[in-house]
């Protein structure tokens, strides 16, 4: 270990420096230093420091004590410890140590360097590595740091000492080394009384060395410790070692050598058993998964080349693995004439079934007796095999729990071929073919309930039908139990199921019959689950949205991503989670809705309700973090917006970079996380954060459209704020409520907004009173109140320019500028668009510099400069839809598809304008829809289609009528209409140099 540190857990804590023990000054620092490496390489939050060294009663001070002893800690290896770094983490603190620095790391490389080497069958080199890992540790982990917390962590690894150890000694007793061991394993028993395995090893050296009455004695000890102890007996290996070293069992002896094959005494049975089931008679669905199953199964090879076919069907609990396993192996049973046996791996009460078990009773099935079978697992493995040899036989091994479990089951002989059924991904098992079970379509699930209960009934309720496959979320085990109920009694309508299904907390209830049911299926997966993981799944039940994506666990787990991932990972491998890939590539993960209700069952249970408020406030606080975060990367910075008071959640620095490299593409994926985020932060009464979220989350409702959800979180806020009395966030919320209005009815608009300027003016709120302002000039511009406009946006740019608020400045400017242009003053318009430009690109806004630079192109376009024009809308365009801007996309369409009308390229116009019109009518923003109707008009008047301009503009009329636009406008587009009708010659000509109609310029209006 020259040249760097050595950093030691395997026993008291010790860092040495070129041979020179490194003293840690305080407790209080040995703790911090032992919490660091026992996560060496990740990061450890604040909080968690906290804990390990005051655990439940922590100074006000402990922060910055904790800050302390990082300090301390630095300079103690500053040139002690080369290549050692303590980094600072949004989240805490994390240890950065090169590779072979840490003890514990070079431990766990030497063990999986021994077990890969056992797995090929060195096992002279398997011992040896494990004997070396073993010799690094000095006593129990973090011995002498005295902490609650930290024990509790280097619990885990003392465990795994003993487990390695009892691998070691698994090895050496197969090598013949009995003699020496049962010196060393006499000692072990007496440290470790209650570990099983190794008293069964204790016994087996005593055996092999002639000592049989002593094997028997450590038995008679550890059955009385047990009963005394724990109040039972031993375990069932245990009591069969008893009796094979009672009976003198030749199995015992050492009677081949590793890597030896072993020989099978006797006959070999000529039992051939049939143990399937017969197919199930109403099996629907997953006719293609059938077909390529059963031709692997059934496939025809040359002599020597078959492979020994494994097929495993994975699934949440309840999908139909077991079913389809059976259906398919009752079709191929016919190509297995030695027989089929078919395993289940778990007891009725969700315990796993050792391999030996499993291999006890498959070999009762072919003729041995149990009580002739070696008791050492990889001798009855030998035996399995070997029994099974050259024939031609189907296993089917259903629930298995792990890969480990399943492994000693799979034949030796390519003859033979499995199927396999598992809740879990069964890593490690090589070669076979794995195929993930889904739920079936609604077609397929509405045919399982027509063929239990006849088709008659599904006919004379198409409707009741569908609702009640959907609230079985086309979970198979759910749509057997509800049919079973409903063919069970005929008097039920489906209605009748559909209404006793619908109350969610009722749900589970309705889905058991006969002993079996959904809520037991889950709780079997569930109970599997190690402690974190239960806790996430638990909490995942609190999220609102239909998917999500994985950066939620960190703020519900309160950890690193990445060790929240980590437990993520173990939900999905059993089934409890699903995950697909979205259009982006990134990987969204769902609960199936009756998972879901489950787990919301039992976090009323299992957790205390003040772990899961903070749990949900650490949520919602990442919620906002992130949002807030989009925004300011898509406007350059907290610009055009009003943040609350409250604090966020917020993760790691490379993660948000991972999550936000295009802003507007995680908002849209997060679009209904946010709305629901909005609606729990109402419902559990926070105020601060409910109109915060929702203020922020427009970025994404504007650019998009979703007027909706803008609403809808709106009012929500504003009932949360006005009755906590928040007269900020009432504020705030009436604002952006004006924003929407502004698409939607202008009167609504100035309603709103007049409300919260006032209320920014009562509480002296500069900067909120400016952006209300801002608005309200908008309003005045769009109405033709040029003089009251220009006074508020003069106001509000002041204010804006002392507060810092760039974009808002920008959106000033360019609004004074358009005043200017219809005033007639284009030198002004000119100097003032620049002004907005160069601010716009100093931000690095792409979203705002599109923005600005249409205002641009609609100076070009106003002054003639049809090129210039183009050139601008072209650049708009390709921006907005780089960010996926689709309101952007709809204004650059409808001002290229006016440049191309002037320009006299009508097909082209066209093609731009009609893609503007069904954009337009899909988002429903009535101004961008009133400008390209305009624009069609030019179109149709430029052409000398008079009939056809007049149709659009009566269209127009309608539109800009149910906006309130005012009366300017509606005495333009009457005064144009008559023209059309009356006039079409002349309007043709005026339409060629501009139609004389004003534009209405909206597209990044505030908010």
């Amino acid at each position: 270990m020259t040249g760097i540190a050595e950093f030691r857990l395997l026993g008291p804590l010790e860092v040495v420096s070129s041979g020179h023990v490194v003293e840690i000054g305080s407790a209080r620092q040995r703790i911090v230093l032992s919490m660091l490496l026992l996560q060496a390489n990740q990061a450890v939050p604040l909080g968690r420091l906290v804990d390990a060294v005051w655990a439940d009663t922590p100074p006000t001070t402990s922060k910055s004590q904790i800050q302390a002893c990082i300090s301390a800690l630095r300079r103690q290896f500053t040139g002690a410890a080369p290549g050692c770094e303590i980094a600072t983490r949004s989240v805490g603190y994390a240890i950065l140590l090169p590779d072979q620095a840490l003890d514990v790391d070079r431990f766990q490389q030497l063990v999986s360097r021994g077990r890969a080497a056992a797995g090929e069958r060195r096992t002279e080199e398997a011992v040896q590595d494990l004997r070396a890992a073993l010799d690094l540790w000095r006593g129990p982990a973090a011995g002498g740091v005295e902490s609650k917390l930290v024990q509790s962590v280097a619990t885990r690894l003392n465990e795994n000492r003993i487990s390695v150890l009892e691998e070691c000694i698994e090895l050496e007793l197969a090598l013949g080394r009995h003699r020496k061991l049962t010196g060393d394993l006499s000692e072990l028993v007496q440290q470790y009384p209650l570990r099983e395995r190794l008293r069964a090893q204790h016994m087996l050296a005593l055996y092999r060395s002639g000592r049989q009455a002593e094997a028997l004695e450590s038995f008679r000890a550890a059955r009385q410790l047990l009963i005394e102890e724990l109040g039972l007996d031993p375990g069932e290996e245990l009591r069969a070692l008893e009796c094979a070293v009672l009976a003198s069992d030749p199995s015992l002896e050492l009677t081949a050598q590793p890597g030896r094959r072993l020989e099978l005494a006797g006959p070999k049975p000529i039992i051939v058993p049939r143990q399937l089931t017969a197919a199930i008679p109403d099996f629907v669905g997953r006719e293609d998964l059938q077909r390529s199953v059963t031709s692997l199964l059934t496939a025809e090879t040359p002599t020597g080349t078959r492979h020994l076919p494994i097929v495993a069907f994975t699934g949440k609990a309840g999908v139909g693995k077991s079913a389809l396993a059976l259906q398919i192996a009752s079709a191929v049973r016919h190509a297995y004439p030695d027989g089929q046996l078919l395993a289940q791996l778990r007891e009725v009460d969700g315990r796993p079934i050792s391999p030996m078990e499993v291999q006890a009773e498959c070999l009762a099935a072919l003729g041995l007796e149990p009580a002739t079978l070696p008791a050492r697992p990889s001798e009855r493995t030998a035996v399995y095999r070997s029994v099974l040899g050259d024939r031609r036989m189907l296993i089917v091994l259903d629930n298995a729990v792990s890969a480990d479990q399943v492994i000693p089951l799979i034949p030796g002989s390519p003859n033979c071929a499995v199927i396999i059924t598992s809740r879990r991904a069964l890593a490690g098992l090589h070669g076979g073919r794995f195929v993930e079970v889904d739920d079936l379509d609604e077609q397929a699930s509405l045919e399982l309930l027509a063929r239990v209960i006849g088709m008659n009934r599904v006919r004379a309720e198409p409707a009741s039908a569908l609702t009640l496959v959907r609230l079985c979320g086309c979970l198979p085990l759910a749509l057997r139990i509800v049919a079973a109920k409903l063919a069970t009694r005929r008097h039920w309508r489906i209605d009748t199921m559909v209404r006793r299904m619908a109350d969610e907390s009722r749900r589970l209830d309705e889905l058991v019959l006969s002993g079996t049911g959904v809520r037991a299926a889950l709780a079997l997966s569930y109970n599997d689950l190690s402690p974190d993981a239960r806790r996430l799944f638990l909490r995942l039940g609190l999220l609102g949205a239909d998917d999500f994506a994985a950066w939620v666990t960190a703020p519900l787990l309160g950890a690193d991503p990445e060790a929240a991932d980590d437990v993520l990972d173990l939900l999905v491998e059993s089934r409890l989670v699903e995950v697909r890939v979205d259009e982006d590539g990134q990987p969204r993960f769902r609960l199936h809705d009756l998972v879901r209700i489950f787990a919301l069952e039992r976090l009323a249970v299992d957790e205390p309700v003040a772990d899961r408020a903070r749990a949900l406030r650490r949520l919602l606080g990442c919620w906002l973090s992130l949002a807030a975060e989009a925004h300011r990367r898509s406007y350059g910075g907290d610009f055009a917006l009003l943040h609350s008071v409250t604090e966020g959640w917020e993760l790691p620095a490379d993660t948000l970079d991972q999550l936000l490299v295009k802003p507007a593409s995680w908002l849209r994926a997060e679009r209904a996380g946010l709305v629901s985020a909005v609606v729990q932060a109402a419902q559990v009464g926070f105020d601060e954060l409910c109109w915060d979220l929702a203020v922020t989350s427009v970025t994404l409702f504007e650019s998009e459209y979703q007027v909706d959800d803008w609403r809808k979180t709106h009012e929500i806020a504003l009932k949360a704020t006005r009755r906590a009395g928040n007269l900020r966030g009432q504020a705030a919320v009436l604002w952006s409520l004006g924003n929407l209005a502004v698409r939607e009815r202008l009167s609504d608009a100035a309603h709103y907004l007049e409300h919260a300027l006032r209320i920014f003016e009562q509480i002296g709120d500069a900067h909120g009173r400016a952006l209300a302002l801002a608005t309200l000039g908008f309003v005045d511009r769009l109405s033709g109140h040029h003089d009251q406009a220009f006074g508020r946006f003069e106001g509000a740019l002041a204010v804006f320019r002392a507060v810092g608020d760039r974009v808002s400045e920008v959106d000033a400017l360019t609004n004074i500028a358009q005043i200017q242009q219809d005033l007639g003053h284009p030198e002004l318009v000119d100097k003032l668009l620049g002004e907005a430009l160069a601010i716009c690109r100093s931000l690095r806004a792409p979203r705002l510099v599109a923005q600005t630079e249409h205002r641009l192109g609609e100076f070009f376009l106003h002054q003639g400069e049809l090129n210039r024009a183009e050139r601008t809308f072209r650049f708009v365009l390709h921006l907005v839809r780089d960010e996926r801007d689709l309101l952007g996309e709809a204004y650059a369409l409808q001002s290229l598809g006016v440049v191309h009308a002037r320009q006299g390229q009508y097909a082209l116009a066209q093609s731009r304008l009609a893609a503007a019109l069904s954009l337009s009518r899909q988002l429903g923003d009535n101004l961008v829809l009133g400008r390209v109707l305009i624009a069609y008009a030019e179109y149709y008047l430029a052409r000398g289609e008079a009939a056809s301009a007049s149709a659009q503009i009566g269209e127009a009329l309608v539109v800009f009528g149910d906006i309130d636009a005012g009366p300017g406008w509606r005495a333009q587009l009457l005064e144009l209409k008559g023209q059309c009708r009356d006039r079409a010659d002349r309007i043709s000509a005026a339409a060629a140099t501009g139609s004389g109609l004003r534009p209405i310029s909206t597209w990044g209006s505030p908010g």
